[in-house]
Parts: C-alpha cells; structure tokens; sequence
C-alpha cells in the first residue's frame, strides 16, 4: 500500500486499522524450542497421554510455560490425534437356572419373629436352610413344568 499509494507506513496502518507495533511485529520462534523439545520428550515417553496429562508432567518438572502456549505448540506438532479410551464391556444379562425359575430366588430364607428369653421381641429371624430348597433339581425341573402346561404328568 505504501508503494502503490505513496503513503507512509503510518497513513497506511490508520488507513487499514492496524496499529504499527502489530504491523513490525517480528515473532521469536527460537523462544518455542524448549517449550518442543521437552513436550516431544513427554509425548515418546508417554505416547497414549493426551494434553492435559502431558501439560502436567511439564508442570511437575518444573516448567512454568503457560497451557495456551503449549496446547499451541502441542497441535504445531500434529499431537492432538485421538487417543484411544477404554473398552467397556458389555452388559451382562445372566441366565436363571432352573431351580430359581421354578420355585423363586434359591437364596431366600424362611423368616420368623422371634422372641428373646425376658419375653421381648428381638426382631425377625431365619432359620439357615428353608424346607424347599431341599427339593432335588430333578423334582424342581417337574414342578416347573407342571406349572407351566395344564397337562398332568406322572
């Protein structure tokens, strides 16, 4: 614009609404190269870490460079690829047997008040085993079947 218009610098700055300062700006990419070194260092060190983890281990070294300048230079340098997270398994569905299908829950307990020796009532108690989960699995599997069909069987 100078050259084209014969104006100076200044008219052409006020002209474009630039101050001059930003205009001579000249920046120092030297200033950048310890700030790559140390954070390619992390980055082999720990490939699977993305930028806030590697921001840190920076800051536990002793580093006092400011996160925008290094998330800068951490995407110059290509390292905000995706990382791989962690596989969740899939939700379970367990399968019943067949005794917990034909007579209900096998881990549920006869349940009786009780009363303590002074005659007070302690709560309720259980007794260890219920009478029907003495029942064999054969038996079961018959009770289970006779519940579902209308039709006896022997």
């Amino acid at each position: 614009m100078t050259e084209h218009f014969g104006l100076s610098i200044r008219q052409a700055c006020r002209a474009l609404h630039l101050s001059r300062t930003a205009y001579a700006y000249k920046p120092d990419t030297t200033r950048d190269e310890p700030v790559i070194s140390a954070l390619q260092q992390a980055a082999e060190r720990y490939p699977r870490y993305g930028f806030r983890k590697l921001f840190f281990i920076l800051r536990r070294q002793g580093h006092k460079w400011n996160h925008k300048r290094i998330h800068r230079i951490y995407c110059l340098l290509k390292l905000n690829f995706r990382r791989k997270g962690k596989q969740r398994l899939p939700t379970r569905h367990p399968m019943h047997t067949i005794g917990s299908i034909a007579i209900g829950n096998s881990a549920k307990r006869v349940f009786s008040a009780g009363e303590r020796p002074a005659g007070r009532c302690h709560g309720i108690g259980y007794s260890s085993v219920a009478p029907w989960l003495l029942i064999t699995p054969a038996y079961q599997w018959k009770l289970f079947l006779r519940r579902r069909s209308s039709v006896p069987l022997p």
